[in-house]
C-alpha cells in the first residue's frame, strides 16, 4: 500500500518534477518522516492517560550561575518565586511566577564538554559508542513508544533545530539512530512556515495521488530486489509525505490560524512561535516536539544570556499559562536543557567575573522539568558556593532520561535490537530515576 489511497489507474502521466521536489522537500534529508498517532476523533475520550513532551533545547549551553543557580559569582541578581524559598534569575521574572509548576534540577554533571558529544550525551542519555552504533534520542524513543500507527501526523518534530550538512539534518543526538527512519524527527526550519510544500501542485490531490502512484509502482521492484536501509527510508518518506497531505490535522502546522493575541503573549519571534507551534502540535496529540533556541554559546561574560533571557521567559511563561489553560498541562511535560552549563577554567578561581569565565562546564549545572503531572515547586540536589561542584543529589543524562521516560509512561528497562542483533536498553543499567519529581 501507499499512503491512504489507492493509486490512480491511470499510469499515462509521469511524475512531474514540481511534485517530486515536493515529496522531498516533505523528506527533510530523505528519512524524517516518521510513525503516525492515532485519530483524534475517536481516541480523545479513550486515551485520557495519553502524554505528550516538549523539550526547550537551549544550544550552546544555559549558565546556571545566571539562570537557576545564582551565587556570589553570577552576573544577574536572584529574585524570589512564587515558591517561597527558590530563587531564580531577574532575568525571568514571568518564570518565577510559575515556579509551582516547574522542578529545578542543580545537580546535573556529566561527561561531555564539547557540544556535539554533550549533545549526544543529552539527548540519548548515553555516549558515542565505538563501532558505529547510533543510540535512539529520546525523542525517537517517545515516537516507538508512544505513537500510533494509523496516524497522519509525525510522532517526532524538531522545530528550528541547529542544522548541519547545508541545512538538511537536525542536530547531534536527535536522530532515531538503530530505530530505523520510521522514527526519525520532521524538521520545521521556520516555525512559521511549518511543513513547506505540503500541499500538492495546484491542490490537486486526485493528480498528486496519480503521480505519487506511479512513482511508487516503478520504485517497489527496486525496494524488493534491493532492501536496503536508504531504500526502505525513502519509501518511508513518501508514504507519509502523502499521508500528511491528505490529513486534515496538518493545519496544526499553520500558524497563521493561530490568533495574533495569542502569539503577541508568546513574543511573536522564533523563540515564541516555536513554542506556540509545539503546543498546537501536542494539541493533536503529537507525543514528541523539540524547539531549539539557538545562540547561547556564551563564553565571555553573560551577552548573549543578556540578549536570549527576556525572550525566552516570555515563550517558556507563556507556554506554562497556555498549556494550563487549555487543560494539558498536566498531560505535557515540559523540559528545558541545554548540552551543559557555564564556567571553566576560571570558575573556581579568585577572579570569577573575569570575561572568559563562561566557558563549557559539564561537572554542575542546571535542567528544569515542568508539567507532565510531576511535583512541581522544589529544588534537586545542591551545587557549591560556585556552582562548580555538585554537593547533593548527582544527576546524570541517564538519570535524566530514565526520568523523562517514567513522566511519559515509557518503560526504559525495556531492551530494543540495535540492528546487529544485540540487545540494547532504552537506558543503560545503573540509572537513578529523580523519583521525588514523581
Amino acid at each position: 500500500m501507499f499512503g491512504t489511497r489507492n493509486p490512480h489507474p491511470d499510469y499515462a502521466r509521469a511524475l512531474a518534477r514540481r511534485d517530486f521536489l515536493k515529496l522531498a522537500a516533505l523528506g527533510a534529508a530523505g528519512s524524517s518522516m516518521s510513525g503516525w498517532l492515532e485519530p483524534l476523533a475517536s481516541a480523545a475520550a479513550q486515551e485520557g492517560k495519553h502524554k505528550s513532551c516538549i523539550v526547550l533545547w537551549l544550544a550552546g549551553g544555559l549558565c546556571q550561575l545566571e539562570s537557576f543557580d545564582l551565587k556570589e559569582y553570577s552576573f544577574f541578581k536572584p529574585i524570589e518565586t512564587s515558591v517561597p524559598g527558590i530563587q531564580v534569575s531577574d532575568h525571568l521574572p514571568k518564570l518565577a511566577k510559575l515556579m509551582q509548576h516547574a522542578a529545578v534540577i542543580r545537580s546535573m554533571c556529566t561527561l561531555e564538554a564539547e557540544h556535539s558529544r554533550a549533545a549526544y550525551h543529552m539527548h540519548t542519555g548515553g555516549r558515542p559508542i565505538a563501532g558505529g552504533t547510533v543510540l535512539p534520542s529520546i525523542g525517537s524513543i517517545a515516537s516507538m513508544e508512544l505513537g500510533k500507527p494509523d496516524y497522519p501526523l509525525p510522532n517526532y518534530v524538531v522545530i528550528g533545530a541547529p542544522l548541519t550538512n547545508g541545512g538538511s539534518r537536525v542536530g547531534e543526538g536527535a536522530h532515531a539512530g538503530f530505530l530505523g527512519a520510521r522514527h526519525e524527527p520532521l524538521l520545521i526550519k521556520k516555525p512559521t512556515r511549518g511543513v513547506e510544500n505540503l500541499a500538492p501542485v495546484a491542490n490537486d490531490l486526485k493528480l498528486f495521488d496519480q503521480r505519487a502512484g506511479l512513482l511508487n509502482q516503478v520504485e517497489q521492484g527496486f525496494y524488493k530486489n534491493y532492501q536496503a536501509p536508504t531504500a526502505e527510508a525513502h519509501r518511508i518518506t513518501l508514504q507519509r509525505a502523502s499521508q500528511m497531505m491528505h490529513s486534515k490535522e496538518a493545519k496544526a502546522y499553520d500558524l497563521s490560524l493561530e490568533p495574533a493575541s495569542v502569539r503577541e503573549a508568546y513574543g511573536k519571534n522564533g523563540y515564541g512561535d516555536g513554542c506556540v507551534l509545539a503546543r498546537r502540535l501536542v494539541e493533536v496529540r503529537v507525543p514528541f516536539v523539540e524547539v531549539s533556541m539557538p545562540e547561547w554559546d556564551n563564553h565571555s561574560g553573560c551577552g548573549y544570556h543578556k540578549q536570549n533571557m527576556p525572550a525566552f521567559d516570555t515563550a517558556l511563561s507563556a507556554l506554562i499559562s497556555d498549556l494550563k489553560d487549555r487543560g494539558l498541562l498536566d498531560s505535557t511535560l515540559v523540559v528545558v536543557m541545554s548540552e551543559f552549563g557555564r564556567g571553566g577554567v576560571n570558575h573556581v578561581g579568585p577572579d570569577a567575573k573575569s570575561s572568559e569565565n563562561r566557558n563549557h562546564w559539564h561537572k554542575a549545572w542546571s535542567t528544569a522539568l515542568i508539567g507532565g503531572g510531576i511535583k512541581g515547586g522544589q529544588v534537586i540536589g545542591k551545587t557549591d558556593k560556585k556552582a562548580a561542584t555538585v554537593e547533593d543529589r548527582p544527576v546524570t543524562p541517564a538519570d535524566f532520561f530514565a526520568t523523562i521516560c517514567k513522566v511519559l509512561g515509557i518503560d526504559y528497562t525495556k531492551e530494543n535490537n540495535d540492528g546487529r542483533g544485540r540487545p540494547m536498553r532504552i537506558v543503560d543499567k545503573g540509572e537513578k530515576p529523580i523519583l521525588e519529581v514523581l
